[in-house]
């Protein structure tokens, strides 16, 4: 399962691509993912796919973490936005994007771009997840290290975390 987790004024979402999901979110497994212990301890899932309507970029699912379907959350809906953005959805400015409570408008008036490198971890967790984690190239040791920490402390083990070096990437 391939995902990232982003924070926007202290909420940290998990946000997945549907093409990508080898299964249905469903409230057992968004409450799995997000959960201390045997997740990765985030506030909610974002679930973004094709549009439906061609006029929008992206359909927008915002999960909590107890598993039930929220209608909007503004620091859900600002990360997958960017997002978006960043993973080349859209290279407009201004697009449209579905979510339960309607159509949101955004207009990115400014896309801070830099240089990062992106590792793939991967250990004997319980919930045997993979990690792809992209780091900003002057904080990526230090922020690695806290990583491991915060994932260890989170799932109530010692994991030996494999490290594996993917490329210097603009994120």
């Amino acid at each position: 399962m391939r995902f990232e987790k982003w924070q926007a004024l202290g909420n940290d979402y998990l946000i997945v691509e549907r093409d990508d999901l080898p299964f249905e979110l469903t409230p057992s497994r968004v409450r799995r993912l997000c959960g201390a212990h045997f997740g990765v301890f985030a506030d909610g899932v974002l679930e973004l796919s094709r549009p439906r309507d061609p006029d929008r970029v992206a359909d927008l699912r915002i999960f909590n973490p107890d598993g039930s379907e929220a209608e909007l959350s503004g620091n859900g809906a600002r990360e997958a936005i960017m997002y978006l953005h960043r993973r080349g959805w859209t290279d407009a400015r201004e697009f449209s994007i579905q979510t339960i409570a309607g159509e949101l408008r955004p207009r990115i008036e400014h896309a801070l771009r830099q240089k990062g490198v992106r590792y793939e971890l991967w250990g004997s967790s319980p919930a045997r997840l993979r990690y792809e984690v992209t780091l900003p190239l002057h904080l990526k040791t230090q922020k690695l290290t806290r990583l491991i920490k915060k994932l260890n402390g989170h799932n109530g083990t010692n994991v030996e975390w494999n490290i594996k070096k993917f490329k210097t990437v603009q994120t």
